[in-house]
């Protein structure tokens, strides 16, 4: 029988729990590597978005300049009112650029320089282009901004290219920093699936080899060899419960033909008694019909001959003859079937004769 102390488990409850774990563990890496790359995307639009800001400065600087040469030659009011719009959207990206920080102190010196720059021209500028008749004075402050306009320009171009590298060496180092996470991850589930699949096939191996010594067991069962060793445990609980069946089915088999071969003995031996019975109640009736023949026969004899003495003397010839064929066939049929016996024909003919007598 199969020992109810060793430690079995649960061949389902294994499978279900390992792939669970693997689909849960699967699950948990793939979430990880979705959040991984929408946070790569993210921080690629907001770089994205900066870069834009200072390439927006660029070009709003170079709209400056334009637009203040074209207030300075303005006729009417709608010119001086597109160089005042250009400034108010250079005012908005500086003080959007400074609210969302992260600038590299090369660049916090370069925006410093750029808001010290636009401050001046806008309040210079602004006088000169009200101003209707330019003095030499003016003329020489015209000179400087535009001096101005174009070292801010230079500086607005340092400013992109400063934060653009300093933020293409940000975006990949956070990019080189996750990727190599997912990496790590990538490289753990591989070697999750190595391994579970390594168990996998070595709890199959396990199971198919004990399921194939089982199957060995219920043919050579089958095959009529019941006198082997009970199935040994195997430590999966799916099949020992089979095996503790089939061993308890072959215990339950012995036990039925012992009792079987233990009622076979006993009805032999009953049968046996049984047939010497009727050998001696055979024989003693056979033995009274022989004492019975052996009075009556004599007898019987003695009359049917008498008979066929009388019937001779009254030269009765037919009737002699058919009682000596009688009373032969009478004499036969008792010296050949004293024991055996006969059929219905033959003792109705013998009592025809036995009546014709």
């Amino acid at each position: 029988m199969l020992g109810t102390h060793q430690r079995t488990t649960s061949l389902r409850i294994s499978l279900y729990t390992s792939f669970v774990f693997l689909f849960l563990y699967v699950l948990l890496v793939i979430s990880a590597s979705i959040l991984i790359n929408l946070s790569i995307q993210k921080r690629f639009i907001a770089m994205a978005e900066r870069n834009d800001r200072f390439a927006s400065i660029l070009t709003t600087q170079t709209e400056l300049q334009e637009s203040f040469q074209e207030a300075l030659r303005a006729t009417d009011a709608a010119d001086r009112e597109r160089w005042f719009a250009v400034n108010r959207r250079m005012e908005e990206l500086l003080h959007e650029i400074s609210e969302k920080g992260g600038l590299t102190r090369s660049g916090n010196t370069h925006l410093r320089v750029i808001g010290n720059m636009y401050r001046y021209q806008l309040k210079s500028g602004g006088q000169l282009i009200f101003t209707e008749d330019l003095t030499p004075m003016d003329y020489e402050e015209i000179s400087f901004l535009t001096q101005l306009l174009g070292q801010m320009n230079q500086e607005s171009q340092q400013l992109a290219i400063t934060e653009y590298r300093a933020n293409m060496d940000q975006f990949a180092a956070y990019f080189d920093r996750f990727k190599r996470q997912e990496s790590v991850a990538m490289i753990a589930l591989a070697l999750f699936v190595l391994v579970f699949g390594f168990l996998a096939i070595r709890s199959i191996n396990r199971v198919l080899a004990s399921a194939n010594e089982l199957i060995q067991a219920t043919t050579s069962f089958d095959k009529g060899t019941i006198d082997e060793e009970d199935f040994p445990p195997t430590g999966i609980r799916e099949l020992d419960s089979i095996a503790s069946s089939f061993n308890s089915m072959k215990h339950e088999i012995h036990r039925y033909i012992d009792e079987l071969k233990e009622k076979s003995e006993l009805e032999m031996e009953l049968q046996k008694e049984h047939l010497q019975n009727e050998q001696m109640d055979r024989r003693l009736k056979q033995a009274q019909l022989d004492f019975l023949r052996s009075q009556i026969n004599p007898h019987f004899l003695f009359n049917t001959l008498n008979i066929i003495g009388k019937s001779s003397v009254l030269q009765d010839t037919t009737k002699s003859l058919e009682l000596i064929e009688a009373i032969s066939l009478i004499m036969r049929y008792t010296l050949e079937h004293s024991e055996d016996l006969v059929s219905l024909d033959e003792e109705l003919e013998i009592i025809r004769a036995y009546l014709f007598i």
